[in-house]
């Protein structure tokens, strides 16, 4: 992809894979590397960014006007480049995690298997929905139905299992589907 350098008044490429511009390497290096540690909270175990977040709740960081995902930028920070064909996953399972020791390469397979090891993935889209995926497993979003269908009030239902109204709504919508 080429795109113009305001800055420099140069031309320059952007390498889709890697996310490093051609131009002035060491200069973006260490401009990326500002701007990465401007934005990290390091706590005990996760540094969590503090930056943009997309809406899967992963960091979000301009690499030569092509937004990238902060762990993706960590990991090339750390310890180089990604090889093509290969994802950098999180073993913490905290989507705003940049800790180069919670990441780790792998296939988008790899990361599916990982997923699915991990029951992450809890239930495909709701149909009508607007790409959200659902948070809850199938059980915890049949305890809901029933807590409702027992009485228990709106208010209750979100407060108990920390959820947002558009999101109780979808799980109780989806039942009478």
């Amino acid at each position: 992809m080429r795109r113009f350098s305001r800055k420099h008044r140069e031309v320059y490429t952007v390498d889709s894979n890697s996310m490093i511009c051609s131009i002035s390497e060491d200069y973006l290096k260490e401009s990326l590397t500002n701007r990465f540690w401007f934005r990290i909270n390091k706590t005990d175990t996760c540094w969590i960014w503090n930056g943009g977040r997309n809406d899967k709740g992963y960091g979000r960081i301009a690499i030569c006007t092509v937004m990238t995902v902060a762990h993706r930028v960590s990991w090339i920070i750390h310890h180089g480049s990604i090889p093509d064909g290969l994802c950098v996953l999180h073993s913490c399972d905290n989507p705003p995690c940049v800790n180069p020791s919670h990441l780790f390469l792998g296939t988008k397979a790899d990361n599916a298997t990982d997923r699915d090891r991990k029951d992450r993935l809890i239930t495909p889209y709701i149909i009508g929905h607007n790409k959200s995926p659902m948070k809850f497993s199938e059980d915890t979003q049949d305890k809901i139905r029933i807590d409702r269908e027992s009485g228990k009030s709106l208010k209750c239902l979100r407060e108990s299992y920390d959820i947002s109204r558009s999101q109780l709504w979808r799980i109780l919508s989806a039942s009478s589907k």
